[in-house]
């Protein structure tokens, strides 16, 4: 190739960094999967001993690395790709040890960046293997203590944290018993990290990932199983996206959002389940009547089935009075569509 050329004068220059990172890339996206990963890796160490043997201009930088796993994680090859990232993360480590002790190393080793974890992450959590979300959630959390000792700019991204979540609501780890609680603790991580400052975690607009449904999802991986504590998620969660939903537009709780939540209340079987799914009820019949006053369209609007779940989480509580909790949802449903949500129309269900 260039080499040759170079070699033979056909060329005046050597490649440089610049195009055997760029053979990387398309290696990376080539779709042959059984090749790409051992070919760029090949690349690399190719890389390495040009500059060893004194080459200028081939000594590989973040680019060329994070190209490397790429085409491992992209591949099929993950576990490749993650061996790569942690030995990149040692290597930096122990120079920046080093350094602290007054010893300064000739050459600094390649700094990981966001791009280098995320990749790992989300190929993990894409796999359709059960254990995939753990793997994903052991690079996070590394990728956090890498953060927090000294390099704040190596930060997750939102679509990181989407994809473990989705693994364990929505994907291959969701059979797990403890693939909710996970997916729960996860998702109280991503808050607290954007309530420190980490703003892009929750995007202010609706984007391809859609924040909200990391908080849906969540719930109703709760709710699915019936699990006594789905009503409470859900109302802790929904609680999050209202105080949210102020700065970040995209978490302001929409119909969709309150179903979820009533669902949670409507499986959970607790003392307190009808009335809490009511409360929900009236809460959006509230913000329906606001809407109509100010001209807007309403995001929250009550369907038929918020009704129906509301009743349903009346008849499956133990409280004493539940039939007539469960009748008075009915007449809410009657008076809503008599106001003229042609929406919540009482069916047979209802009676």
């Amino acid at each position: 190739g260039m080499e040759s050329l170079h070699l033979h004068g056909r060329i005046d220059d050597a490649p440089d960094v610049f195009h055997y990172t760029m053979a990387c890339a398309c290696w990376s996206r080539s779709g042959e999967a059984g090749v790409a990963g051992e070919r760029c890796s090949e690349i690399l160490r190719h890389m390495m001993e040009r500059d060893a043997a004194g080459h200028d201009r081939v000594r590989p930088n973040i680019r060329t690395f994070n190209a490397v796993i790429d085409s491992h994680a992209y591949n099929g090859r993950v576990g490749d790709a993650e061996d790569m990232l942690m030995s990149m993360v040692d290597s930096y480590e122990s120079s920046a040890a080093r350094s602290m002790d007054g010893i300064e190393d000739e050459e600094l080793p390649v700094r990981p960046d966001s791009f280098s974890f995320n990749t790992v992450i989300q190929q993990w959590a894409r796999t359709r293997t059960p254990e995939g979300g753990r793997r994903a959630e052991a690079v996070l959390n590394r990728m956090l203590r890498f953060m927090n000792d000294g390099n704040a700019d190596v930060r997750p991204s939102e679509s990181s944290f989407a994809y473990i979540i989705f693994h364990y609501t929505k994907g291959a780890g969701r059979l797990a018993k403890d693939a909710p609680d996970r997916a729960l603790g996860l998702l109280r991580k991503m808050i607290g990290l954007y309530r420190s400052g980490y703003k892009e975690l929750l995007p202010v607009q609706q984007n391809r990932t859609n924040p909200i449904f990391c908080f849906t999802s969540v719930i109703d991986a709760h709710s699915v199983l019936r699990r006594p504590d789905s009503g409470a998620v859900g109302e802790e969660l929904l609680g999050h996206m209202t105080r949210l939903s102020g700065r970040v537009e995209s978490l302001r709780p929409n119909t969709y959002a309150f179903l979820s939540v009533l669902y949670g209340w409507s499986s959970c079987g607790s003392v307190d389940a009808g009335r809490r799914a009511t409360a929900l009820l009236e809460r959006m019949e509230a913000e329906m009547v606001e809407s109509s006053r100010a001209g807007e369209e309403c995001i929250s609007r009550t369907t038929q089935r918020c009704y129906v779940l509301a009743q349903t989480a009346w008849a499956r509580s133990p409280a004493p009075d539940k039939a007539e909790g469960a009748r008075r949802v009915l007449e809410m449903m009657e008076r809503s569509y008599e106001m003229g949500n042609m929406e919540s129309r009482p069916n047979a269900q209802a009676y």
